[in-house]
């Protein structure tokens, strides 16, 4: 707990800029106390925003690119995407309207239509929030989303269409997963989809459960603003979460970031050679990982991971 009132509102101060916090509304009288509500999350004043200029922010934010580009990064509860920007603009002759799907659930299948009559279905509630931008025109915006959603595009087809959406305003609060894709479509109605990011996997005219891409939270946070994930900086979240000792046993665990690659080295002390114990990837949900020491009777080591 950190406070109690007996009105409607709250004031949570000496809160340090750069760091998310996340809070719950508990209710009590006479009867008892109350389940916790929902959980709502902000940063404090002084945290360096997204720059929406039709460039991708940074280019540690990445997340892949077949064609097509996924940007992706989160501050605060405001979640930043950004793909290939559209346009009758200089390279590009394609006329292609442009979109980013983002929502908290996928369809069993692509059984939801595409959005502006185009062709073909997504795996993605027809009610869900998506960015748009028509080639022909220097139109773009966030289409299912909440007041305050953002959006801009360059006017060059080389550079980016970005967007900013408040996952709490749109979701309630911060969804577990979330499921991304690009798309391109012809421009004109019944348009087919003739690019998409993450890659392609059954071509069918659909973007399938399959072909979305799944981003963790944790793993794209970025509160300092420096354009490097807080899990993947050790002066920020790159770090040892827990240290257990059991029946002889020593298991380390960190935070770390689908898709990496972490090293664990250990030594019988700092001043000693390291020798490398295992490598391990973090898989599609693995925000933290573990590797277990089977340590020897009568033993002491240090251990340090890298990220490869």
């Amino acid at each position: 707990p950190v406070g109690y009132v007996s009105g409607r509102s709250f004031t949570d101060s000496n809160l340090v800029t750069g760091v998310t916090y996340c809070w719950t509304v508990v209710a009590s009288n006479e009867h008892g106390i109350s389940s916790a509500s929902g959980a709502d999350c902000a940063a404090p004043p002084g945290t360096p925003p997204f720059v929406l200029d039709g460039l991708a922010d940074h280019a540690g934010y990445l997340q892949t690119a077949p064609g097509m580009t996924i940007y992706a990064a989160l501050r605060g509860s405001n979640l930043y995407v950004a793909t290939w920007s559209t346009g009758i603009y200089p390279g590009n002759t394609g006329k292609n309207d442009h979109f980013i799907f983002v929502s908290d659930a996928l369809l069993p299948s692509a059984s939801a239509s595409a959005p502006w009559a185009k062709s073909g279905n997504v795996a993605v509630a027809t009610d869900k929030p998506f960015l748009a931008a028509e080639s022909e025109s220097d139109y773009v915006a966030w289409f299912n989303a909440p007041v305050g959603a953002t959006a801009v595009k360059s006017i060059y087809s080389q550079q980016q269409m970005e967007g900013v959406i408040n996952l709490v305003d749109a979701f309630g609060h911060i969804p577990t997963n979330i499921y991304v894709a690009a798309a391109a479509y012809n421009t004109q109605d019944s348009g087919g989809l003739v690019a998409q990011a993450p890659a392609m996997i059954s071509n069918n005219g659909n973007i399938d459960p399959n072909e979305f891409m799944v981003l963790h939270p944790l793993a794209i946070k970025d509160e300092t603003g420096d354009g490097l994930y807080d899990r993947l900086d050790p002066n920020v979240d790159f770090v040892t979460h827990e240290i257990e000792t059991a029946a002889g046993d020593v298991t380390i665990v960190w935070a770390s970031v689908p898709g990496r690659e972490y090293r664990v080295d250990y030594a019988a002390s700092p001043r000693d050679p390291w020798q490398t114990a295992t490598t391990l990837t973090a898989q599609v949900g693995e925000v933290y990982l573990s590797w277990t020491d089977p340590l020897p009777a009568a033993t002491s080591r240090v251990y340090r991971v890298l990220l490869e």
